[in-house]
């Protein structure tokens, strides 16, 4: 088993990767290859899709001992059907907090207990190295119940006694919790207080297993190395106490202007032919005219938000994530009903066409962002002015220079694994 001291700098972030892609597969296995030892993961990313790549990452490549970190608290998808079975029980009807429709939140052991059995059997893991309270601040979200710090930190108790029960099982090696609001002030009234976490901790037991504390942490939001904690960072106070820590988001920062993404895509805006661009939303449109005078339904796509949304937008939309999550949550539902559920291939083509450019222009776009963050970082003399190594490498850099123990970083494929490899 791998010992908390030999992890390897930079983590494998699964959030976005999925069990079926040949690309995250790969992706994965280079990375084990050149030493990376760490994988960061959740029960509820991708819908529980990205446990079970891992599981079969790690099943057919023995070869490669790994420490896993996974997380619980989020009840969305499958885990609306497995808390219904629960309750169905009798169990985990307690400390339940809803915040939306489809959308649930519980760390009660009840609930914890289950996400456990799930992750293991998703992982093939007997055990799990790391399990994380996954963002528990969302207590102070719910609406139907007032929150308080004292009542929150209970709930936090009853499942770090839990955890330690199930280390003692043998089920889990360490715990912690991943928490958005770590690195706030002490004095804010929805932050996870890491003095008041480690009391809970000993609390529980004197010789506790509570080690692992996860962040977001990059170029913009470094709120963890400032004296927010009683004089003292959250890094500071974290290394005085033997806590791990781990960096999330190192290269998605939030910002007053929106998000910013710390990388560049040169080689992928290359592809980008900007005279083209307005053949390629043309064919696109007068074939889903076409497509809605054929079925009765005039040939005015304009009438529809999603196609009067893209017309006016879809070369400015200006980050590759909102660009997909607009294509796939509402473009492509769009054609789809009006197709009847089977688009033909070429009609198909066109459209994936616009997909592809759309996402090329908000890379061009946060490229030419990223290129004017890493000027202004040399002019604060946060980055050198003659280094010529990608801005993830030096960013990253930085950021276990600044005393962080792991970052996490989202390699999808084996080019991002190969820019990022000299830091592993």
């Amino acid at each position: 088993m791998v010992s908390l001291s030999d992890l390897s700098n930079i983590g494998f972030g699964g959030y976005r990767i999925s069990a079926g892609s040949k690309e995250h597969y790969d992706a994965l296995l280079y990375a084990l290859s050149l030493g990376c030892n760490l994988i960061d993961t959740s029960s509820n990313y991708m819908n529980g899709e990205s446990e079970k790549l891992i599981g079969q990452v790690l099943r057919e490549n023995p070869q490669y001992d790994s420490f896993v970190v996974t997380k619980a608290g989020y009840i969305q998808g499958n885990s609306l059907t497995a808390l219904e079975k629960l309750n169905e029980r009798g169990l985990a009807k307690d400390d339940l907090i809803s915040l939306s429709e489809g959308f649930k939140y519980s760390i009660h052991p009840d609930f914890l207990h289950e996400q456990l059995e799930l992750s293991c059997g998703r992982l093939q893991r007997r055990w799990i190295d790391g399990f994380l309270l996954h963002n528990p601040e969302h207590y102070f979200e719910q609406q139907d119940l007032e929150a308080s710090q004292e009542d929150y930190y209970v709930r936090i108790k009853k499942a770090f006694e839990f955890l330690e029960e199930k280390v003692a099982e043998g089920k889990i090696r360490y715990y912690g919790i991943s928490s958005n609001t770590f690195p706030l002030s002490i004095s804010d009234a929805s932050t996870t207080n890491l003095h008041e976490v480690l009391s809970i901790a000993y609390k529980v037991s004197n010789d506790n297993h509570f080690s692992l504390i996860q962040f977001p942490f990059n170029l913009v939001e470094n709120e963890a190395s400032r004296p927010l904690h009683g004089h003292i960072s959250l890094i500071e106070l974290a290394k005085a106490r033997n806590v791990v820590t781990f960096s999330n988001r190192p290269l998605n920062a939030k910002t007053s202007n929106g998000g910013l993404r710390i990388a560049t895509y040169e080689d992928d805006i290359e592809q980008l032919n900007e005279e083209d661009h307005r053949e390629v939303f043309h064919d696109s449109f007068e074939s889903i005219c076409c497509q809605l005078q054929k079925i009765g339904s005039g040939n005015d796509a304009m009438k529809y938000v999603i196609i009067r949304y893209l017309n006016d937008n879809w070369t400015t939309i200006d980050n590759p994530e909102a660009v997909t999550r607009i294509f796939r949550e509402h473009f492509f539902p769009f054609l789809y009903q009006i197709h009847r559920g089977q688009i033909p291939e070429q009609q198909m083509q066109l459209h994936l066409k616009l997909y592809e450019y759309a996402l090329l222009y908000s890379k061009k776009s946060m490229t030419s962002k990223a290129v004017a963050f890493r000027k202004e970082m040399v002019e604060k003399g946060r980055i050198e002015e003659y280094d010529d190594r990608s801005l993830p490498v030096v960013a990253c850099e930085n950021y276990l220079n600044s005393g962080i123990d792991h970052v996490l970083v989202g390699m999808r494929n084996t080019k991002y694994v190969d820019s990022l490899k000299t830091l592993f």
